[in-house]
């Protein structure tokens, strides 16, 4: 049996990934004017909404280092897989 991630995923649709991130990035883009503004109404101070946002960046910082962090005690190299040999 195979290293994980030495082949790619089964059915993956590189084009229906990148529209599904797309979607997502546009969603967001769309709708953080919307939340910022709704929870300075709450707060009534700029400093408590940008805190509020930063949290949830940070959260995703340390997922995205502890993730690495797993990786690389699993012996992978971060961002990289091998294309299969066709057999």
């Amino acid at each position: 049996m195979g290293r994980p991630f030495e082949e790619p995923l089964p059915n993956l649709s590189i084009a229906r990934t990148y529209s599904a991130w797309y979607f997502v990035e546009i969603a967001t883009l769309d709708l953080a004017p919307i939340g910022v503004g709704r929870i300075f109404d709450l707060t009534g101070s700029y400093s408590r909404t940008m805190l509020t946002l930063i949290a949830p960046v940070g959260f995703s910082f340390a997922c995205l280092l502890l993730s690495a962090e797993i990786s690389r005690r699993a012996g992978h190299a971060v961002g990289t897989y091998s294309v299969p040999s066709g057999n």
